[in-house]
């Protein structure tokens, strides 16, 4: 009997075993490599932008003449993932976190193609991204969100595509704020159960909540007429928040509970 041939399969089967393993270790060792230069990218835009934010407001309230930044306001303009990640969060501010962050990246990466892909190919990637963030050490900085592991390379694969730039739009404007918005700066690792800022938060957030960029663009409309009236009259504070509470409040979806959503109307950034 001539064993050759057998002989040749079983070499030619390892061969395409061991080249297909090696092929496999190659692309996850390149994933890790942009990881750790993406994550050290991170943290210099991080920096960054915490110092241009302060600068950002410390020059409006020179501008204004004066450092009165009235009552502090608890609340945040951001998605706080933190709401996520702690092992017992309030169940209303925990349904509405979750919600908020699917629908947020539904609106920022809906079109794109790894979206797309991830999603055919797991319909539940996404929810199973937010269980596995249950339970983890949060971060100190947005920055560290990027190095978070997740045993599956698929969802680590998903994780590290949210968090690249996305090119900016030419000609596109924002009626509230004309700055390109990537997903880091949308979300936050701190504010743990805080209601959303509904005066202040970006358009971005705004249409994640009401679903409807055109009822997001009534939102900062009535914002910048609400602002206008409150340069004339400081006195009218109280009032102007009851009236933006009592135009919208209705338009919200049944998973916004009352108590995630602040509609305190102040003349500073806070």
């Amino acid at each position: 009997m001539n064993v050759l041939p057998l002989v040749f399969v079983m070499i030619s089967l390892v061969t395409i075993i061991t080249y297909s393993r090696l092929q496999n270790y190659l692309v996850h060792q390149s994933v890790d490599k942009q990881y750790a230069v993406e994550y050290q990218s991170k943290r210099w835009e991080e920096a960054n932008r915490v110092e241009r934010e302060r600068y950002e407001d410390t020059h409006v309230l020179e501008h204004k003449g004066g450092g009165d930044r009235g009552p502090n306001v608890q609340a945040t303009r951001k998605c706080s993932l933190s709401t996520l990640m702690k092992d017992q969060p309030d169940l209303a501010n925990a349904t509405f976190t979750r919600q908020l962050f699917k629908n947020l990246l539904d609106q920022l990466f809906g079109d794109k193609l790894f979206y797309k892909e991830a999603v055919a190919e797991n319909p539940l990637i996404i929810d199973q991204i937010i269980n596995s963030l249950k339970g983890r050490d949060l971060p100190k900085e947005n920055s560290d969100l990027l190095a978070l592991p997740f045993d599956d390379p698929a969802q680590r694969q998903f994780w590290y595509h949210l968090f690249q730039k996305p090119p900016k739009e030419v000609g596109k404007e924002d009626l509230d704020d004309k700055k390109s918005r990537s997903f880091i700066d949308l979300v936050t690792v701190k504010d743990f159960e805080k209601p959303i800022r509904l005066y202040l938060t970006s358009k971005e957030i705004l249409v994640a909540i009401f679903q409807s960029e055109a009822l997001a663009d009534e939102v900062i409309a009535k914002r910048n007429e609400l602002r206008t009236a409150l340069a004339c009259d400081k006195s009218l504070q109280q009032s102007l928040g009851s009236d933006f509470e009592a135009a919208f409040r209705t338009s919200l979806p049944s998973w916004v509970a009352p108590s995630c959503i602040n509609w305190d109307v102040t003349s500073t950034k806070e």
